[in-house]
């Protein structure tokens, strides 16, 4: 494909992903703090009933915004089962995430760069191979493992440098039907939704 179709088709999928986000956040914005709540609740107890949950000894978790699920039950089940917990961690040295480990949330999570909690920085830094399962945020996603995210790529570029197995975690009205892929975007292994799981493609 000639470069300048390649720019072109880039463009013309930055567009509608732009599109999709907006539309997303306005059907975010339809659902109250309680149904968030009681949805993100059947959510972890699908991800726990699940296998591959089960089998994971090192996760990486995520700390979610206000519209996203809520899956911080599981970081503490995690512990319990004295599986190794990590959560995303912004460092402004080469611009990127690290997975730092957890051991106690309550004095190991601060707000970090973007107002998200984060392990601080006396936590251990995991290399990315360690890891079995990593639960991933999004805007959206397709049954086709496609990930809509913010925008700014940070996650894409944590996930390209792992082989566990990535599982997009989200309300079931997150998941779409179609969502354009680029170069870069890293599809999903499995979807977890307050409804299902979904393996794709295993």
């Amino acid at each position: 494909m000639a470069e300048s179709t390649v720019a072109s088709s880039q463009k013309t999928h930055c567009i509608v992903k732009e599109e999709l986000r907006r539309v997303l956040r306005e059907k975010a914005k339809q659902h109250s703090p309680e149904e968030r709540r009681a949805a993100s609740l059947k959510l972890c107890e699908v991800i726990r009933r699940d296998g591959i949950w089960k089998k994971a000894n090192t996760i990486l978790m995520f700390s979610p915004m206000a519209q996203e699920p809520d899956i911080s039950c599981l970081l503490a089940e995690g512990l319990a089962a004295k599986k190794i917990v990590a959560l995303p961690a912004w460092c402004a040295d080469d611009a990127q995430y690290r997975a730092l480990q957890v051991t106690n949330p309550q004095t190991d999570l601060a707000p970090g760069q973007f107002g998200i909690h984060e392990p601080g920085p006396h936590c251990a830094v995991l290399s990315l191979r360690q890891l079995d399962l990593i639960l991933v945020p999004g805007v959206a996603f397709a049954k086709n493992g496609a990930r809509l995210g913010r925008g700014k790529g940070f996650y894409d570029r944590l996930l390209a440098r792992t082989t566990a197995l990535k599982c997009g975690v989200a309300f079931d009205w997150q998941i779409i039907d179609n969502i354009p892929a680029d170069s870069h975007d890293v599809l999903m292994d499995y979807l977890a939704t307050p409804s299902e799981t979904v393996a794709i493609g295993l």
